[in-house]
């Protein structure tokens, strides 16, 4: 069988199969949802208060929603950071009994921090000490090999413990492109071109940070789409590119395993059109994000967290 060398250079370079004719990247919402955020975008006069009252209100559905498909008890994987919080906030907001998981090393900022928020959520928490799993290539690849498309085998191989515990006794829910949409790299490149974007996407997403494992003549942007998905009125470029392939290629492979019934609130079409339909001023590096979470749940986002080197959001640096 022959091998597909530009192909092979992208997973090398990306760390997953980012190679543009291999499948046509899609976006995780529909056209229909953009056009009603460009409309917000276009036609807000609220003022922050009125947002933020909104925001919260939008929220609590959207996890109302998610918490309704759901056919078995909820199980939200729990870290120390801001999306996973967010989707605890707002299942405790609409009264949805709640379990969490958190896996790491004891000591690590998520393994110490995330039942301390689930406690006072007033959710129960299981902890799993990966110093106790057993890594081997033969784990490894067993997990690549159920998944439709592979990425990072180390984060998929961790993740899959969640799963590999609870089976199919729960629905998973979780923050799947919660960063992206809160706008978490939306002040590093709005405005960009598509090239830019495409170049500076390259540059951010090298897999290997140390050794170049690609020839010197491999552009590992030629591997991304050479032109938008959607007009770029309806989404910047930048973030075209992190929702169609650092989200969907990247991510989605890592926090939705296979086989398991997985529930996304972050991708309720209501709650995409209002997070999009701010300015990229509020949304710029998750300002109203944050502020908003502060805004509707203070107890739960006055704890420390690693979107702040383990300390209160807030703190001085």
């Amino acid at each position: 069988m022959s091998i597909d060398r530009s192909a092979l250079a992208a997973v090398l370079h990306y760390g997953a199969p980012v190679h543009a004719p291999a499948a046509l990247p899609t976006l995780p919402f529909d056209i229909e949802t953009l056009e009603i955020a460009r409309e917000r975008r276009r036609s807000s006069t609220q003022d922050k208060s009125a947002l933020l009252a909104e925001g919260a209100s939008l929220w609590k559905a959207a996890c109302r929603r998610a918490v309704d498909r759901a056919s078995r008890k909820i199980l939200l994987p729990l870290s120390a950071g801001l999306d996973s919080r967010a989707i605890l906030a707002g299942l405790r907001a609409c009264d949805a009994p709640i379990h969490t998981v958190t896996y790491g090393l004891p000591g690590a900022l998520d393994y110490e921090i995330a039942p301390r928020v689930a406690a006072c959520a007033g959710a129960t928490n299981d902890r799993i000490d990966l110093e106790a799993v057993d890594v081997s290539r033969t784990a490894l690849l067993d997990v690549m090999r159920g998944a439709e498309l592979p990425s990072s085998a180390l984060d998929m191989f961790y993740n899959a413990q969640i799963p590999k515990r609870y089976k199919n006794d729960y629905s998973y829910i979780n923050g799947f492109a919660g960063d992206a949409l809160a706008g978490n790299n939306l002040g590093k490149a709005h405005g960009a071109t598509w090239p830019q974007a495409t170049a500076t996407f390259a540059k951010w997403h090298r897999a290997s940070k140390t050794v170049t494992l690609t020839t010197n003549d491999m552009d590992p942007a030629a591997a991304l789409p050479q032109s938008p998905i959607v007009d770029i009125d309806l989404l910047s470029p930048v973030e075209q590119l992190d929702y169609a392939i650092r989200q969907q290629r990247m991510v989605r492979p890592i926090v939705c395993p296979p086989d398991v019934e997985v529930l996304t609130p972050f991708l309720d079409s209501e709650w995409c059109a209002f997070i999009l339909g701010l300015p990229a001023s509020l949304r710029a590096d998750r300002a109203f994000f944050i502020e908003l979470f502060q805004y509707s749940d203070p107890e739960l986002f006055s704890l420390p967290t690693t979107a702040s080197g383990g300390m209160p959001l807030g703190s001085s640096p």
